[in-house]
């Protein structure tokens, strides 16, 4: 008797379904940035200046293709970082001793990042000083909602220097996304405060990253 349609129907069975791999390529991903977040001071910086650009472009008055152009350098940014980082585990998984270049190819691929991140400061420069005017003649509104923005940020900053790699840094990270959702009716750019508040929740409490030989 052949026993073939039973073992497809086994096999059926057992194969995960497209939202079990879907579940496990997120996991994956997150997976990488912790390992990324825990171990690359660049990203940390990168993800503290870009919170910090969450909270001063909040308030502002951007035209929607200014805040594609502005979010889409922030996204290019931590991609770049991150494929930096990649870049960096494969070359030294391949030359583990030192060689002039292993050396090039770090030091360009970091080159590659600042260059795209210092684009991506002097745009917004450019953007800001346009909306700098109406800024100053209505500071007073803005008090408040960039007062608790700051302290959020603030908040976010302290833990990463403090508590990183430990769960005390839990209530620290609730009152940060807190009062970020405090600001939110104070706001005119609703993507930048989306952007900041989800930088905050993806910067919770990262793993220590653990390699095996």
């Amino acid at each position: 008797m052949n026993s073939s349609p039973f073992l497809e129907d086994k096999n059926k069975k057992t194969r995960p379904s497209a939202f079990s791999q879907f579940v496990a390529s997120l996991r994956h991903a997150m997976e990488g940035w912790n390992t990324v977040l825990s171990t690359q001071r660049s990203m940390r910086i990168h993800l503290s200046v870009a919170i910090a650009l969450s909270v001063v472009s909040a308030p502002l008055r951007f035209e929607v293709l200014e805040t594609a152009l502005l979010l889409l350098l922030v996204g290019l940014v931590f991609s770049m970082e991150l494929l930096n980082t990649a870049l960096e585990a494969c070359v030294d998984l391949c030359s583990p001793n030192h060689h002039p270049l292993a050396k090039r190819a770090k030091d360009v691929s970091a080159t590659a990042v600042l260059v795209l991140a210092i684009t991506a400061i002097v745009l917004f420069l450019v953007l800001f000083e346009r909306q700098w005017p109406l800024l100053y003649n209505t500071w007073p509104t803005w008090t408040k909602p960039m007062a608790l923005a700051a302290c959020s940020w603030a908040l976010a900053t302290a833990e990463w220097a403090w508590f990183r790699h430990h769960w005390a840094a839990l209530p620290s990270r609730i009152v940060a996304v807190l009062l970020w959702q405090g600001n939110l009716a104070y706001v005119h750019n609703v993507a930048f405060w989306g952007l900041g508040l989800c930088l905050l929740l993806l910067s919770g409490h990262q793993k220590k990253a653990t390699f095996k030989a």
